[in-house]
């Protein structure tokens, strides 16, 4: 079986240049997927067949090239016939585009049954002659796991340039180092092997060339300029140059393990190259860029001023409200879908045996859903498909496809940024036992736990779900119990997994091993046309699709990272967001641009000193412990209490229980609080209450939001405060009250009973 999910990879070594260049241009007008020509590449390349300007100039000559397409991709894939058919008719579109001609219904010429047409291609592919090496070449390599797990492993370039054999020795190689280490550990293996195999087959294009790895000096000169050629790559684009130092020793440990002191290479001379950070010179790396590419927004390295700042605070929570939009959507769309089934089939009938039927007068699209709820991933056993074809099934049924869960697991990675992409992957429903797990109750909180291999004492990470997480939890629940299922049915261990796919068509459902990111092309991912659907004047085409082409879970959570910083200016807060022990700012540090961090000191100093002064008084006559109100109006007096010699505003100046819009223009207002213990644990309920609310879509007493502003402030103070970077901007009053705030749940409990509509 050919590698249909890598075909990609593969260079046209079938398709001349020019003509990949006129099916290229050809493909993109016409608006088909670019497998459909790695598809043609493979039959062409596997028979014999070399497509130049001089193969093709009218459609008969097409259906002479296209002949054997069919049969040899029934042959050597899974796909169906359907899906066959449509990689035939799109093969002939784009070269009838080519050489300038439009296929159209007119010009089909005469019309065979799909079988009929089928058939003959099978039996044409059958009988012509074939490079069965090729067809080797275009299943691909695949290697072993500890865990018993198979993985590609992308040789195509040692094949085109040393041949069959010794690609094979190479397989052994790597096969024999790979079988010790996890699916996780080799996965980031071959992304150092792609590396080095790259570089090694540009250096040495042929077998011969390759001899001169014989010398060890050669081989520690070859290591050189791997490092050189990745650390450049590295620089240019911005990257994080300590991560690349990091991770050079992988590459190193690697490199030694698999080829050196083998046929392919000898030993090195010396010991190879692997300096660490601490010795690298950082004076030649310059943020010369200009834009920063963690996280998939653009963050300019750069401030002109507060302007500037504040439109880009804008556009990241804009691009994440998109996101977070579109998901919903997708969720929404999916579940909407669920239901309608279900209840569809709460009026049909089993029927065991549809061989003989006819689709409207023996049967209705009810019964195929409730037959369906009975036998699930079995029911070809129903003879179902003599009735009707495997596309109208699957539009009636739709069962769980491979990219169904992508929206449900950006949702939770944007509400809760702790979850990593591991945490998903590895995610378990169910004990050995069939007791669930790990998704419990306690008390009136729901709590996820998930497992991070890399957080070394934090494996086990637990989160409290939100209301809207919790019903993401449920609705994948929902989803996936047919292929939950009819995994437990068979004794598949798999149906332990939280999240499953279900692959193409009827194939059985697999726990998800690998996130695919949005923007992966050659995938068919629902959620990436909904996100182009969103194309307006607010989100152009054009940054809709930069959105898209650099989304995924871990873009994702970079960006959510930096909201957390913009909203509470604390590296510390952004680190217990990501999961990283508290008290650890550090941890945050590489998520953020230094540039944004140094702005954003500037920028809340100049709104501290600028826009409300805090004094430290003495307690309120309303002590805290004694307050009793429970309406908004008493919370307004109490925040508003003040001695009676002590000015709170200039007569001409705005006052602070004006409504929000009234304090937008800090350059000209200056506003005061006498603040106490009491009245600062408030606000930062006030603060936590309300940023909840907008973030899960409860509403608020519109009137509460004029505290909201006052509230976030002291909330970044008091974190600032925490990681020691007030001390020579606050007397020791304020900051001995900021160490002490430490509001408790019930008066949290009490507050938000008031500023909940």
């Amino acid at each position: 079986m050919i590698v249909t999910s890598r075909l990609l990879d593969y260079p046209l070594l079938a398709i001349a240049p020019d003509t990949q260049e006129k099916i290229d241009k050809a493909c993109s007008d016409l608006k088909v997927e670019p497998n459909v020509i790695a598809y043609l590449n493979s039959y062409l390349h596997v028979v014999g067949m070399y497509l130049d300007e001089r193969t093709i100039s009218s459609l008969e000559d097409i259906d002479v090239v296209l002949q054997g397409l069919e049969g040899f991709l029934l042959a050597n894939t899974k796909l169906t016939e359907d899906a066959v058919a449509k990689i035939r008719n799109k093969s002939k579109r784009l070269l009838a585009a080519t050489i300038g001609i439009e296929w159209t219904r007119e010009n089909r010429g005469i019309k065979n049954t799909l079988h009929s047409r089928q058939q003959k291609s099978v039996d044409f592919y059958d009988n012509i002659k074939k490079h069965v090496s090729i067809v080797k070449y275009y299943s691909g390599w695949w290697v072993e796991c500890r865990e018993g797990k198979i993985k590609f492993v992308n040789l195509i370039d040692i094949y085109i340039s040393y041949g069959e054999h010794f690609t094979n020795q190479t397989l052994d190689l790597i096969q024999s180092h790979f079988i010790k280490f996890s699916h996780n550990s080799c996965a980031t293996k071959l992304v150092h092997l792609k590396r080095i195999f790259n570089l090694m087959c540009m250096l040495y294009p042929r077998r011969e060339n390759l001899l001169s790895l014989q010398d060890g000096i050669k081989v520690n000169e070859f290591v050189e300029l791997l490092f050189a050629k990745h650390k450049s790559y590295t620089i240019s684009n911005s990257f994080n140059l300590k991560s690349f130092y990091d991770v050079w020793p992988l590459t190193i440990g690697l490199f030694k393990d698999v080829l050196t002191e083998t046929a392919i290479m000898s030993a090195p001379e010396w010991p190879l190259l692997c300096p660490t950070y601490v010795s690298a010179s950082e004076h030649d790396v310059k943020e010369e860029q200009t834009v920063f590419e963690k996280a998939f927004i653009d963050i300019p390295l750069t401030f002109s001023d507060e302007k500037a700042f504040n439109a880009f605070e804008a556009a990241v929570n804009d691009e994440l409200s998109l996101v977070e939009k579109c998901c919903m959507n997708a969720c929404k769309a999916e579940m909407s879908s669920y239901h309608e089934r279900n209840e569809k089939a709460k009026t049909g009938k089993v029927i065991t045996n549809f061989r003989g039927l006819e689709f409207g007068n023996d049967f209705t699209e009810h019964d195929i859903l409730r037959t369906w709820q009975t036998y699930t991933y079995n029911i070809d056993e129903t003879g179902i498909f003599s009735a009707i074809t495997r596309r109208d099934f699957m539009k009636f049924v739709k069962p769980l496809r491979a990219h169904t869960m992508l929206p449900f697991m950006h949702l939770l990675v944007q509400h809760h940024p702790i979850i990593t992409p591991p945490w998903l992957i590895e995610f378990e429903l169910f004990d050995s036992s069939g007791q669930q797990v790990n998704y419990t109750q306690s008390g009136g909180d729901w709590i996820a736990t998930g497992f991070k291999p890399r957080a070394k004492g934090h494996e086990q990470q637990s989160i409290v779900l939100t209301k809207t997480s919790k019903r993401i939890f449920d609705e994948i629940i929902s989803i996936t119990t047919d292929a939950r299922d009819y995994l437990r049915s068979i004794g598949d261990d798999s149906h332990r997994r939280l999240f499953l796919s279900g692959g193409r068509g009827l194939q059985k459902p697999i726990p998800i091993e690998t996130i695919t990111p949005v923007g992966r092309l050659d995938s068919d991912i629902p959620l990436r046309y909904l996100m182009l659907s969103e194309i307006s004047e607010t989100f152009p085409s054009e940054r809709v699709r930069r959105i898209i082409a650099r989304l995924s879970l871990r873009t994702l959570r970079d960006a959510v990272a930096i909201q957390v910083f913009l909203r509470t200016m604390s590296m510390e807060a952004v680190a217990i967001a990501l999961g990283h022990a508290p008290g650890n700012s550090k941890a945050g540090e590489g998520y953020i641009p230094s540039v944004l961090r140094f702005f954003m000191m500037e920028h809340w100093l100049r709104i501290f000193q600028n826009a409300i002064v805090y004094e430290a008084m003495k307690d309120s006559p309303h002590l805290l412990h004694a307050m009793d109100f429970n309406t908004l109006e008493e919370l307004n007096d109490f925040l508003l209490t003040h001695k009676e010699h002590y000015k709170i505003v200039p007569d001409s100046e705005t006052t602070v229980y004006q409504p929000i819009n009234g304090l937008e223009d800090f350059q000209h207002d200056r506003l005061y609080i006498e603040l106490n213990l009491a009245k600062l644990e408030i606000l930062l309920c006030i603060y936590e209450i309300i940023s909840a609310a907008l973030k899960t879509g409860i509403e608020i007493v519109t009137s509460a939001m004029r505290w909201y502003r006052v509230a976030t402030i002291l909330y970044q103070a008091v974190h600032l405060h925490k990681e020691g970077t007030l001390a020579s901007y606050c007397s020791r009053s304020v900051l001995l009250l900021f160490s002490k705030a430490n509001p408790s749940a019930t008066l949290m409990d009490k507050i938000k009973d008031i500023l909940h509509a």
